[in-house]
């Protein structure tokens, strides 16, 4: 836990402390509450697939899942703002920078990494993926804050709506136990990289759900395939099994 020092200010994104005399966050790279938001020279990329505003910034999700052990691991990289609205090669390669200062243990990919955040930026997931050994890397993007139209929007919409529909009929302590329980026992059944994709979609679930984030957890459990419904029957996972065909 980070300790307050006299004349410091909390983070808004990482929870840190540090000197009042900065703008950004030495920890997580993010604007200072309060600061100049906008720094001169920086502008959005039209091009980009990313559209963000003054309030949203993007978190990477890095999940690492060894095929011989079954560890899974996952770390996450907070990207703020004035990062993203930089011109594409120098948004990348800022964002690149903070992903290995924020996550030590990534450095050991570190060539895969350097493709992978541009794509997961660009919401390529193929290409932000990769295998290196026995492990692989799943990068996932998320964007927080407020959404500029597009089908991400509607996309969110959907999901808020399907979640207000189920909440007060789930019990969240039993979907919680089954989504973990589920997590041990699908590394063990795993033989082709969809089923470690599939495996990477539901640890993003089950870290949604206890953030709260009701509807961010139907998302990743919309993307599984098949493969995890019929281990969730045999598990008797029965709410997993309700959502999941819900969807």
């Amino acid at each position: 836990m980070s300790e307050m020092i006299t004349g410091s200010v909390k983070c808004a994104v990482c929870g840190k402390y540090f000197s009042n005399k900065e703008t950004i966050c030495p920890n997580c790279g993010s604007m200072r509450e309060g600061a100049n938001k906008e720094p001169p020279g920086l502008e959005i990329n039209v091009a980009d697939k990313i559209a963000v505003s003054a309030s949203t910034g993007v978190s990477l999700t890095h999940i690492t899942i060894n095929t011989e052990s079954g560890a899974i691991k996952t770390s996450t990289t907070t990207i703020p703002p004035e990062v993203l609205n930089q011109e594409k090669e120098e948004r990348d390669a800022n964002a690149t920078s903070l992903v290995f200062e924020q996550n030590k243990d990534l450095e050991r990919f570190k060539d895969d990494i350097q493709k992978a955040v541009p794509a997961s930026l660009e919401g390529d997931e193929e290409r932000s993926s990769f295998q290196k050994g026995p492990i692989y890397v799943f990068n996932q993007c998320e964007i927080h804050g407020s959404i500029v139209g597009g089908e991400g929007h509607l996309i969110d919409i959907h999901f808020n709506d399907k979640w207000k529909q189920l909440e007060n009929s789930i019990n969240i302590k039993e979907l919680l136990q089954e989504l973990k329980t589920l997590i041990e026992h699908l590394p063990k059944m795993a033989s082709s990289p969809e089923h470690y994709k599939d495996i990477a979609e539901v640890v993003r679930a089950r870290e949604e759900l206890n953030k709260a984030n009701g509807p961010g957890m139907l998302k990743h459990l919309k993307r599984v395939g098949n493969w995890v419904l019929e281990n969730a029957k045999d598990m008797s996972a029965r709410v997993i099994v309700k959502l999941i065909k819900d969807q």
